[in-house]
């Protein structure tokens, strides 16, 4: 770039040459040299203005010519983007792209694995911190809002916070009832008056069974009396037993009713005999059912002793009795007690007659004065005597007072939040308050709970294990009155619960025998179950159990000492999955560890004074070396459902049962349903309809296994969005089987596996289709059919589309 100034002085040196070697002839040339350096200048003026503009031009066209090729990319870019973004949509159903949403399933496998590994190595040793839970909830009485019962809710909330946890102390005035006064005299024949103990007997090995009184011998939410009247036996008090009764003409009304435990629950008995018009109710235990004819009773031996008494709930019902269908809460509408009696009000009415247990020493002198033949043989007992039914010539005076109070409970909640899905939840529950002091039920499995929410803690803490999905520990509270706890928190987060909680793992008599493993749930469960059985090991299940040094020898995995590996598909009521399962449908499973027929020695001290911590380190789990494999099974089965990227649910084990339970049906309806053929007819029983519609939703559940097991099988990431549609789809069958269309309002809302009436205990697949048939009428049988196949296909539908 040439600038003014050198031009100029360019010329100025050429002028000053000239004029030096020719000055002759500057005169002559002067004017015209003078001419030519002006135009000259004025040139170089021109050609400086000249350039300039030819550089602005030029930095003018470089600035176009990359603004055009930034339009030409960007519109290339959009196209690119747009291309990629349609793409997305019609592969993934999603509004963006989808490259961050791409889940490895091995890797994710893997870090499974790895998570189960150092689980089953962080509880390898888990017996002794197990057993010293054990000791101190077994160190005093608690049953439900006594304080006891908040000193080991304090406890636990207080571990689980050590743990890890966000934890809560939910509590609820819920109505609860505790005696006053009991009294039972036998008054006649006067050569035999007698008067019961009502209380158990002291025993010097076991140091609990001192405090006799910590919890008197009682029936939660029993009537209140002051009766006399003649007494009558009647076998177990199961409804077959009061229609037996009644066949051979034996007078129940006006009289008071004697009957032994076992067959079908304490509630369902005092029902019946309330039904029967029996004024009041005394329900003993007999040792041909848990006693002396079984082996060596406590405390030499497991089984009960003579003084031993079962206490328990004789309500039907579950939750406040005085807020059916709502969460209690402070100042909430709550039914009067009157109310809570009275049918019009409550589906399941509090009972009217006094109801008291008693042992079968105090039971003696009682069947003792009776007379009359009973109506079958099978209703002698194990006592040394003769059994007769009467009624009389006994007469027995009952006095009962009871405290119906509202009074508050406490459930325990801990919780860690889930790194992916924290909208998904898997809960995993035990209730804490006990009869007395809870060995067994329920402590054994408290225990085992607080090691498997300590050793989660402990996993997350030591390798920065998250759970995919929220981990929920819930501690319940007042079960043995009737599932409190557990209802009124399932009531209160009923709509939260139905649409993000995935399964309920329960445990509640974890381990009452170092015997059987017996799971039972929801079918689609079962697979999970049985791959946890073949990682952990117990000792043999032999008796009495080696103590925890000798366990290792001659260990075994647990699906080895699984009697024929039998899972059982079907629930009972008896425990807190009840109002998880069947009022909001989630899937749910309850596992333990207990004896069966002549090793099934608990049921001698259940509920007693002597479910202690003597009665389980000596006879129950001397080692509580099955204490510690349980915790491993619940710790492996909450691992797999809070991280498999799919859920592990398999509908085609559910439709295996569903073929089952129907087997069941008509073969009762062909073979042992008895009924008069001039009257009714069974062959008008539209048995079809139920079975279209477990064969389509067997194939609905080939149809989404198979979908399962290709994605599982890829070697290439699967969409997120995808996978989630897949799992709301294994979480919402369940739902479908609820009967949300009823007229009535019920509390057992499954269809397929809610208990039947007449055993609110016992679990029956189809009940309702069971009790329909009592009716003899066509039209309520083949209804009950239709609304359970409409259920069916319903939850078909959920799988297919």
């Amino acid at each position: 770039e040439f600038g003014n100034e050198d031009f100029d002085l360019e010329v100025e040196n050429n002028k000053t040459d000239n004029l030096e070697f020719n000055e002759s002839i500057d005169e002559i040339f002067e004017s015209k040299l003078n001419y030519q350096f002006n135009n000259l200048n004025i040139l170089c003026l021109n050609l400086n203005w000249e350039w300039k503009s030819l550089k602005g031009i030029f930095i003018f066209f470089i600035f176009l010519l990359i603004l055009i090729c930034f339009i030409i990319l960007g519109c290339f870019g959009w196209f690119f983007y747009s291309s990629n973004f349609a793409n997305s949509n019609s592969n993934s159903n999603s509004n963006n792209n989808n490259s961050s949403y791409q889940i490895n399933l091995k890797n994710e496998q893997y870090k499974l694995n790895v998570s189960i590994e150092n689980f089953l190595k962080l509880t390898q040793n888990a017996s002794k911190e197990i057993s010293n839970f054990l000791r101190f909830y077994t160190s005093i009485a608690h049953v439900a809002g006594t304080t006891g019962d908040k000193q080991t809710a304090e406890f636990t909330q207080a571990r689980l916070q050590g743990s890890g946890y966000k934890t809560t102390i939910e509590e609820y005035p819920v109505l609860l009832s505790y005696p006053i006064e009991k009294q039972v005299e036998l008054i006649e024949p006067k050569n035999k008056k007698f008067k019961a103990s009502l209380t158990e007997a002291v025993y010097a090995e076991d140091p609990t069974s001192q405090f006799q009184d910590a919890v008197p011998t009682f029936h939660a939410y029993a009537a209140s009396g002051d009766i006399t009247a003649p007494l009558v036996y009647l076998n177990y008090g199961c409804k077959d037993d009061f229609d037996q009764a009644e066949a051979a003409n034996i007078i129940i009304k006006d009289n008071i009713v004697i009957v032994r435990y076992g067959n079908c629950f304490r509630g369902n008995k005092v029902w019946n005999a309330q039904q029967a018009g029996a004024l009041g109710i005394l329900i003993y235990s007999d040792p041909a059912n848990d006693g002396f004819v079984k082996g060596p009773v406590f405390p030499n031996g497991p089984w009960r002793p003579e003084t031993g008494v079962q206490r328990g709930t004789v309500w039907l019902g579950n939750g406040d009795p005085t807020t059916p269908f709502w969460s209690s809460t402070e100042n909430g509408y709550r039914l009067t007690l009157e109310q809570a009696r009275n049918s019009s009000f409550t589906e399941f009415p509090l009972p009217n007659i006094p109801s008291i247990p008693i042992s079968h020493a105090d039971a003696k002198p009682l069947l003792e004065a009776l007379s009359g033949d009973l109506p079958h043989e099978s209703w002698k007992g194990g006592l040394n005597i003769n059994y007769y039914c009467g009624p009389g010539p006994a007469k027995v005076h009952i006095k009962l007072s009871m405290n119906h109070t509202v009074t508050p409970i406490w459930n325990v909640i801990g919780k860690i939040e889930g790194a992916v899905e924290p909208d998904r939840i898997i809960m995993i529950g035990n209730h804490r308050d006990a009869w007395v002091f809870g060995a067994g039920d329920p402590n054994s499995g408290t225990s085992v709970l607080m090691e498997v929410a300590s050793s989660l803690g402990t996993l997350a803490k030591l390798t920065n294990w998250k759970p995919r999905r929220t981990i929920m520990i819930c501690s319940w509270d007042a079960e043995e009155y009737g599932l409190v706890g557990s209802t009124e928190f399932s009531e209160k987060y009923s709509t939260l619960f139905q649409k993000q909680l995935v399964a309920y793992i329960n445990t509640d008599t974890g381990v009452t025998a170092a015997k059987n493993f017996e799971p039972t749930g929801s079918a689609q469960m079962q697979n999970i179950i049985n791959k946890v059985a073949k990682m952990v090991k117990v000792p043999p299940p032999i008796y009495p159990t080696p103590k925890a040094n000798e366990w290792q020898s001659g260990s075994k995995f647990v699906e080895q000492v699984w009697p024929n590996k039998t899972y059982e598909p079907i629930l009972d009521s008896g425990s807190d999955y009840a109002p998880f399962l069947f009022n909001l449908g989630v899937p749910s499973i309850n596992l333990q560890f207990s004896g069966s027929g002549e090793t099934d020695f608990y049921s001698g001290v259940y509920h007693s004074n002597y479910d202690s911590f003597y009665w389980m380190s000596n006879f129950g789990d001397p080692g509580f070396e099955y204490h510690r494999a349980l915790s491993q099974i619940i710790g492996l089965t909450t691992l797999i459902l809070a991280d498999s990227i799919i859920l592990p649910f398999n509908y085609t084990d559910y439709a295996q049962s569903l073929i089952y339970f129907y087997g069941q049906l008509e073969n009762y309806i062909n073979n042992d349903f008895e009924y008069n053929l001039s009257k009714f007819d069974p062959k008008n029983i539209n048995l079809k309809i139920l079975q279209l519609s477990i064969l389509t939703f067997g194939n609905a559940a080939k149809l989404i296994d198979n979908q399962i097991k290709q994605l599982l099988n890829t070697n290439t990431p699967i969409d997120e969005r995808k996978l989630k549609i897949i799992n709301d789809k294994l979480i919402y069958v369940e739902r479908a089987f609820l009967n949300v269309n009823s007229k009535t309002q019920n509390w057992f809302r499954h269809l397929i596996l809610s208990p039947s009436f007449d055993d609110m205990y016992s679990g029956k697949a189809f009940a309702s289709v069971y009790d329909s048939l009592k009716t003899f009428d066509i039209d309520i049988i083949n209804s009950e059919l239709s609304k359970i196949a409409d259920a069916i296909n319903k939850a078909a539908d959920i799988l297919i589309y």
